[in-house]
């Protein structure tokens, strides 16, 4: 079992009883101490539901029947690098930038997300995470973001490098007629039914009139499926170079969080570097 702290108040139901028979309290003064209530079903692997302890801090917790192996054939699948496996809100330093507040509001935003993601993913709004710098924290925190999604709601992942993913594409462009159709890879439609796909770098690619289209394409038919699409870029999305119509398409439906344009990685690098001479140089 997984607990973690939930600084949002508990909405007022007017039904009487959740989906698995637990009665329903109409707020947080009312609900028993260290007893689970608000039950639900997250996707057919777990239970959902929330605890107040003695001094009535409200807590959300999810519990699977196999936690671990839920968690790790998620993962596995997708495609999300080794690095950020287990990855969590503890992993975000805010205090390693210059503007650590700032860097504190994005994990913020990024822990509501979470908090709310049924929400979002009900109306298909996903995340553009920004920064203009190379190393400042984007792909870590959309990957905490991922993780936490596996662990709290089920859902799977599907992690692309955008200049990998449009390279793959022509690839596969070019050696369709030469391969068995039922051994064909076909990296666009596995994008395109990802419950949640995470585009990691948007921009970074090589902008030609087949990426701008593919582009159009895979955004388009994932807002028809009501699919949550997260980006990381080092370009803010008005910049991104795309036709006016993509770019609306992002803006519309991706909330946008901002990290400071800092390059945290070399920063650790140096103090890894460091370590290590120290210890070489003894």
């Amino acid at each position: 079992m997984e607990i973690m702290k939930n600084h949002q108040s508990i909405e007022i139901r007017s039904v009487l009883t959740d989906d698995i028979g637990n009665k329903w309290y109409r707020s947080d003064q009312e609900a028993p101490v260290n007893k689970p209530y608000n039950h639900r079903k997250v996707n057919g692997v777990g239970m959902f539901y929330k605890v107040k302890d003695q001094d009535g801090e409200i807590f959300e917790s999810v519990k699977y029947g196999d936690y671990e192996n839920v968690y790790e054939q998620k993962f596995s699948t997708s495609g999300i690098p080794s690095y950020f496996k287990d990855k969590s809100i503890e992993h975000f330093d805010g205090s390693l930038y210059n503007r650590s507040f700032d860097a504190e509001q994005a994990l913020k935003q990024a822990r509501n997300y979470v908090d709310a993601f049924e929400v979002f993913k009900k109306s298909g709004i996903g995340l553009y995470i920004y920064s203009n710098k190379q190393g400042s924290g984007k792909t870590l925190l959309a990957c905490i973001i991922a993780n936490l999604i596996m662990n709290q709601y089920g859902d799977s992942i599907k992690f692309v490098k955008a200049v990998n993913f449009f390279e793959q594409l022509k690839r596969e462009m070019k050696n369709s007629n030469n391969e068995d159709i039922y051994h064909r890879k076909d990296t666009f439609s596995d994008a395109v039914k990802a419950s949640v796909l995470i585009l990691d770098d948007i921009g970074s690619e090589i902008r030609t009139d087949y990426v701008s289209t593919k582009v159009y394409e895979l955004i388009d038919m994932r807002i028809k499926e009501n699919k949550v699409t997260i980006f990381t870029s080092r370009k803010v999305a008005t910049k991104l170079g795309y036709d006016d119509s993509t770019i609306m398409k992002i803006r519309e439906y991706s909330q946008a969080i901002v990290l400071p344009d800092e390059n945290v990685s070399e920063r650790l690098i140096r103090n890894k570097n460091k370590k290590f001479a120290e210890l070489l140089n003894k």
